[in-house]
């Protein structure tokens, strides 16, 4: 039997996985920060709603490149001519990105690094800024599957990839937004 999912930017990448297992291979090859899939509940968590796109944000990898490697494994033709590059997130530092304004920090790779997910942890810590406050979010990798859901609640984020590593999301409460929707 064929398999029907197809593989675009917006292909989830727990879906991906689970229609086509031996395309984690690829994804390690691509860039190491997809080693992170390995972990169950990373893999649970992030994979169920993290896509291709938001995948190739993360591991640094360019999207046509990343999706032309998985359709080619997978046995699929080239991808549609409509896929579009990965747009930036960083970037020119924003008029409201002020290291020195911020009101909360969180530090979420020791929880990726265990094994856990972090989303719940920063789903309630930016539920806890009042309008104008900011929290910094550090992780290792650009966490583009909360960037996107923190924008959908009117929330405003800004990344800035350190010299050492880390990544830093500079994440603004802009409008009232409602968190327990989103939990």
């Amino acid at each position: 039997m064929e398999n029907s999912l197809d593989i675009n930017a917006n292909t989830k990448i727990g879906a991906l996985l689970e229609a086509y297992p031996q395309l984690e291979d690829v994804l390690l090859r691509l860039s190491p920060s997809f080693a992170k899939l390995k972990n169950p509940v990373l893999r649970k968590t992030v994979g169920r709603i993290a896509s291709i796109r938001q995948a190739a944000e993360i591991g640094g990898v360019n999207l046509g490149e990343m999706i032309l490697a998985l359709r080619k494994a997978a046995g699929m033709e080239s991808p549609p001519a409509d896929e579009s590059p990965v747009e930036e997130q960083q970037g020119a530092k924003l008029e409201w990105v002020n290291p020195d304004s911020v009101s909360l920090t969180f530090d979420a790779r020791p929880v990726i690094d265990g094994g856990g997910s972090p989303m719940k942890d920063i789903l309630e810590k930016a539920g806890q800024l009042n309008a104008g406050e900011i929290l910094l979010l550090i992780t290792s990798f650009v966490p583009a599957p909360i960037i996107e859901l923190l924008n959908s609640k009117g929330f405003r984020c800004w990344t800035q990839n350190s010299d050492s590593g880390e990544v830093n999301t500079y994440i603004i409460r802009a409008v009232t937004t409602h968190l327990h929707s989103m939990m």
